[in-house]
């Protein structure tokens, strides 16, 4: 029974990514958008609904990952290392140091966390967030998230620089990420100074 309740559910995914990009010719699939449609599957608990919401995310908040290649969603993630350049400086500095390519939160930013954060209650918040928010959000939150764990991302990038690879890192708890999406506000005011990288 288990087993065909999985592949049902594997098949309704499936049919509604393809019923979003067959109703959406301009939108090109990427890896990281079923895990999306995956999470509002399961918390919607109706596939008319999550197809709605699946689609309306993708012709908005979603339409730069969703273009021919993932460069438009690269070119965004310069954004995060300009506002950590003003919310942090000494994490700025140690990943341009290290030479840490903007890539590294490229999939917080096209997966909505899913893939990170473990607790379901915390992922519906940030998809609700995401949801109503502008497409710049999961940026924003991915800044809060690294100045807030300044010190475990020096431990795993000076590790992951030496090749150790022994260290790991995790989003922040319930509690912490529900400061961590709250502190995103701080970060999403115009920058008075205007670009500095």
């Amino acid at each position: 029974m288990r087993k065909t309740t999985f592949s049902k559910k594997k098949q309704d995914l499936e049919d509604m990514i393809q019923a979003i990009l067959v109703r959406n010719p301009d939108l090109h699939y990427y890896q990281g958008f079923h895990d999306i449609c995956a999470v509002l599957l399961i918390v919607l608990m109706d596939d008319k609904l999550a197809f709605a919401v699946a689609e309306a995310i993708a012709q908005r908040q979603l339409r730069m990952a969703m273009q021919e290649t993932l460069e438009p969603v690269v070119q965004q993630l310069v954004l995060m290392f300009k506002l950590l350049y003003h919310v942090d400086l000494e994490l700025f500095d140690l990943l341009r140091q290290l030479e840490i390519p903007v890539y590294f939160a490229l999939s917080w930013h096209i997966t909505w966390f899913a893939h990170d954060v473990d607790d379901p209650i915390v992922r519906s918040r940030l998809f609700d967030a995401f949801i109503a928010s502008s497409p710049l959000l999961p940026i924003y939150v991915s800044t809060a998230v690294c100045a807030n764990r300044v010190q475990a991302l020096t431990v795993f990038y000076r590790s992951l620089y030496s090749k150790t690879r022994k260290s790991s890192w995790t989003c922040p708890k319930r509690s912490r990420m529900s400061c961590t999406v709250s502190s995103r506000d701080s970060l999403n005011r115009p920058n008075p100074t205007g670009s500095v990288c």
